[in-house]
């Protein structure tokens, strides 16, 4: 009988894999891997490959979405499929990446505005929304400076004043790398802010608890007297939550 090991790379390069993933790795009888929904910013698949010690056959988006190479190898193999960051998380990861939502690159005849219809949705409910950026199959990354155009083009598409140039927001860049960067402020003054190299992704804030506010200030450069409503929690309330 064959078997299916998911098993997660990490953000940053192939140094963030467990010892039980890379010993599941090197255990496989075959090796696939994707790298398109999250792409690892500072490998490349060589070293991926001597660290595993085996060839990697790289899937497209097409077969990944099919299934059918990945199942029919391991019908009766034990096969191993790497991916960059998380392949199965817990249930609040799960809750958080059911409340996400990705801006795709336009295409003539397709410009959808579910993205903000998503954030939106999210807002009125006080929640936060992480926005992931589209990544094509040729390794070009949505930038997200140009995510923010598409985000005000949505919004003036079906007329809602909810998310403009003065609505807060945050742009983050290489997630768990030694250059990840953090930036806050207006949508309508981000995409002149430097991200440094992909990939990006957004996150617009619902409500905000004052300590959030003010390490979006202190550490993310957010303007001091932005504001986006009233607090979830008040300074000095003692049943705000730690």
């Amino acid at each position: 009988m064959g078997e299916l090991v998911f098993i997660g790379l990490g953000l940053h390069d192939e140094k963030g894999v467990t010892l039980r993933g890379l010993e599941d790795a090197r255990g496989a009888d075959v090796v696939f891997a994707e790298l398109y929904t999250s792409t690892l910013a500072s490998t490349s698949l060589e070293s991926v490959e001597r660290l595993v010690g085996k060839k990697i056959r790289i899937l497209g988006r097409a077969e990944v979405e099919d299934g059918r190479t990945i199942l029919d190898a391991a019908a009766g193999q034990r096969v191993a499929f790497l991916v960059g960051g998380d392949p199965m998380a817990a249930t609040t990861h799960v809750d958080l990446r059911l409340r996400a939502t990705t801006v795709p690159f336009p295409a003539e005849g397709f410009g959808p505005t579910s993205p903000l219809d998503v954030i939106l949705a999210n807002r009125r409910a006080g929640l936060h929304s992480l926005v992931l950026l589209d990544l094509r199959e040729d390794g070009t990354f949505l930038l997200a400076g140009d995510a923010i155009g598409l985000l005000l083009g949505m919004a003036a598409k079906i007329g809602t004043a909810e998310i403009g140039p003065r609505t807060l927001a945050c742009e983050v860049s290489r997630v768990g790398s030694p250059e990840g960067r953090a930036v806050a402020g207006l949508l309508g003054e981000l995409p002149a802010r430097d991200l440094g190299r992909p990939p990006h992704c957004l996150v617009i804030p619902g409500p905000l608890h004052f300590l959030e506010k003010e390490a979006l200030i202190a550490f993310a450069g957010a303007p001091r007297d932005f504001s986006e409503g009233p607090s979830r929690v008040r300074r000095g309330d003692r049943s705000a939550r730690t």
